[in-house]
């Protein structure tokens, strides 16, 4: 039982990895561009929370991207201007930057696999 466990984990790590650095992996292909977005509506999510609906211009086309929830209890007041990255390609992907949180998810994630990978086939 243990032997198919080991595996399932670690595809499922190996799926979070993909779905946490698909961004980096695009923005490092694609290269990135920064925009200076504006905050132009709030979207209504599950509970009381409200999300920034961010809006810029990319090669003559107006483009509006829904922001991520934030701690903070009220969102940023309509108006307010902020730096957006996203893949060169894909405005549609344009967000705030958080470094800190990816480079935890990261590790985590690789020390997932170092851990699970040394179990199941000896690596280390």
């Amino acid at each position: 039982m243990g032997a198919l466990l080991l595996p399932l984990f670690l595809a499922a790590v190996a799926y979070g990895t993909w779905v946490v650095a698909r961004f980096d992996i695009l923005r490092a292909l694609q290269g990135t561009r920064h925009v200076r977005a504006t905050i132009t509506a709030h979207q209504p999510i599950a509970g009381d929370g409200l999300l920034p609906v961010y809006t810029f211009t990319d090669r003559g086309r107006r483009i509006e991207v829904v922001g991520r929830p934030s701690r903070e209890p009220a969102p940023p007041p309509l108006g307010t201007s902020e730096l957006l990255l996203y893949p060169a390609k894909r405005p549609d992907m344009a967000r705030t930057e958080r470094t800190f949180p990816r480079a935890v998810i990261y590790i985590a994630m690789a020390a997932g696999v170092a851990v699970f990978g040394d179990l199941l086939f000896g690596w280390l």
